[in-house]
Order: C-alpha cells, then sequence, then structure tokens
C-alpha cells in the first residue's frame, strides 16, 4: 500500500508539470489544451482534496486579508491502511472526512489568530498602556509645576521683563538685537546659559544651520530662533504662554489611553466565536477516524479488484 500512495503521488505531480510544459512561455502553440483524468472511487478524490487545502491558504495570504497574515501551511494528510482501503471502496466517510479536516484547520486557524490577538490586548492593558499612561503623568506633573512658576511670576510682574547676560530688556526689540549679538559671539555646538525669562533658565546652543533657545524648568522646552530679532523675542514668550495648551494636551492623551486600556479588556474578555462549531467539527472528525479504524480491522474489501489498488488509473495529458 505504500508503494501505492508513493507511486500515485509521483505521477499526479508529474501531470502537473506537464500541464506547465504546454503552457508556460516560449510555447509556439496558440492554443494548448489540458486534460485531467480522474479514476472515480479511488485516492485521486483525497489528493485533490490536499491541493484544495492548500490552494484555499495561499489564496488567502495572498489577500489583504487580516486573518490571512496569521495563515499557516496544511501539512502533508498520510493516510493510514483503513482510509486508503475506504477510498478504494467509493466509502462517503473520505468524502466528508476531507471535508471535515478542513473545515477543522480552518477553524483551528481563526482560532489561533484569535489566541495571538488576545496576546497583544493583554499585553496592552497589563503593560503598555500603564507604561504610557505612568509616562504622561511624570510629564504633566513637570510641565504644571513650570505653569505654577510661570503663575507665580507673572503675578509678581505682569509686563514684559527678560535678562540677557545681566541685563534686564523690557522692550522686544532690544532684547532681540542684544540676543542677535549673543548668538553671532557664541562657539557653534557649545550650550550657553544666557539668562532668565519669568522663572525659567534660559540657554543657547547654536550649530551649523542656526540657533535654539531651551527654556528649562522642570520640563526642558525648544525655541527655534529666525532672522527676526523681535520675532525671536515673540517666540520664546509664546513657548512660556502656550504651557498650559500642552499641558491640555497631555490630559486628553492620558484620557485616551485610559479609554484605549478598558476597551482592550473588553475585547481580551471576548470569547473565539466559533468554539462551539470547532468542538463540533473535532468530535465528528474523532468519530469518522473512529469508524475508519473499526472498517480497517471488521471490513474486508472483495469488490475491488487488485489490479485497481495496484495501477491507479491517473491521467494528466496536455495536447
Amino acid at each position: 500500500m505504500e508503494t501505492y500512495h508513493s507511486n500515485m503521488a509521483r505521477r499526479w505531480v508529474l501531470s502537473l508539470q506537464r500541464e506547465g510544459r504546454g503552457l508556460r512561455h516560449g510555447n509556439k502553440n496558440e492554443e494548448v489544451s489540458v486534460y485531467r483524468y480522474v479514476t472515480k472511487n479511488s485516492f485521486d478524490a483525497y489528493l485533490w482534496g490536499i491541493v484544495e487545502t492548500k490552494q484555499r491558504f495561499i489564496s488567502q495570504i495572498m489577500t489583504s486579508r487580516e486573518l490571512a497574515r496569521d495563515c499557516e501551511d496544511v501539512d502533508e494528510t498520510v493516510l493510514n491502511f483503513a482510509e486508503i482501503k475506504a477510498v478504494a471502496s467509493g466509502n462517503p466517510l473520505i468524502m466528508e472526512k476531507m471535508e471535515v479536516d478542513n473545515e477543522v484547520t480552518r477553524l483551528r486557524v481563526l482560532k489561533s489568530a484569535f489566541e495571538g490577538k488576545r496576546y497583544l490586548l493583554q499585553d496592552a492593558f497589563t503593560f503598555q498602556y500603564p507604561q504610557r499612561i505612568a509616562a504622561r503623568k511624570k510629564e504633566l506633573e513637570k510641565l504644571e509645576g513650570d505653569i505654577r512658576t510661570r503663575n507665580e511670576e507673572v503675578e509678581k510682574n505682569p509686563l514684559f521683563e527678560i535678562v540677557l547676560k545681566d541685563r534686564k530688556f523690557t522692550e522686544h526689540k532690544e532684547a532681540g538685537e542684544f540676543l542677535r549679538g549673543i548668538i553671532e559671539h557664541s562657539i557653534l555646538y557649545e550650550e550657553l546659559t544666557i539668562g532668565a525669562y519669568k522663572g525659567f533658565e534660559i540657554a543657547l546652543k547654536k550649530d551649523s544651520e542656526g540657533a535654539i533657545l531651551y527654556v528649562k524648568g522642570n520640563g526642558l522646552y525648544k525655541v527655534e530662533l529666525k532672522k527676526s530679532d523681535s520675532g525671536n523675542i515673540v517666540r520664546l514668550e509664546n513657548t512660556v504662554n502656550g504651557l498650559d495648551k500642552e499641558a491640555e494636551e497631555i490630559r486628553q492623551k492620558i484620557a485616551g489611553y485610559h479609554t484605549e486600556m478598558e476597551n482592550a479588556k473588553i475585547e481580551y474578555e471576548k470569547e473565539f466565536q466559533y468554539e462551539d462549531l470547532l468542538k463540533e467539527k473535532l468530535k465528528r472528525q474523532t468519530e469518522i477516524n473512529n469508524q475508519l479504524e473499526i472498517k480497517e480491522e471488521n471490513e474486508v474489501i472483495d469488490n475491488v479488484p487488485e489490479e485497481t489498488v495496484a495501477t491507479p488509473h491517473i491521467v494528466a495529458a496536455t495536447r
């Protein structure tokens, strides 16, 4: 029987190779007719069932569906002696077995994808979102501290005032011109503390592309400088005044993380929607396999000619 299985598969593969020779590039015939011959109630049905199963998975992988990214190839099916005898005798259980086996494989792939998604969801609400929330809360805490510092300085002096190189300026234009002089005489790539504004330390760093001011408090805030002298001072002022908006954006992100974390928990708690169907198919699969094994022990096939088993009639020709 093993020789039968091996020869059967070899002839079947060779038939597909002959088809390829007829259809491939370089064939000068305008038309190619392909004939496939299969033997009724033979091993052919099971072999074509295997091909059908593989093609379904290949088609899934070639699509953009989410499940397709989680599909795995189906292992080669090895028939036991009872199944081979059942195929030769035309046992309808074999056709049902192929259908049930295919369905069990499909449902197992779906469940594997489902379990993989549950793992990601569990990781999300257990580690990822809590870590993001904690990091954002630290940022928010620093921002809120800087906002308090700024507000206290504004209460003391609501008017514009900045100190650059120990000189106090109350006009944007004069402060901007003095800042340009500091930039021109600063060393490339060297960070330099140049003054203070509204309770924050002001530092400068120049590179080949321009200069950046750093507002230092509990947090660190960048101010990119342009060509306008007074405009640069306004940018510094807007950065400090805009801390409230930045804090609100972080609060919204934290709230969003909480919502997404709860949604992940809800999705994680959901059960596999095809669990009952999978159990049903597995039960039927076991029943079919058991019946085939019983027939292998008790049934003797007398109505199948010996030569049919020894030399199966499977031909694929290309004309």
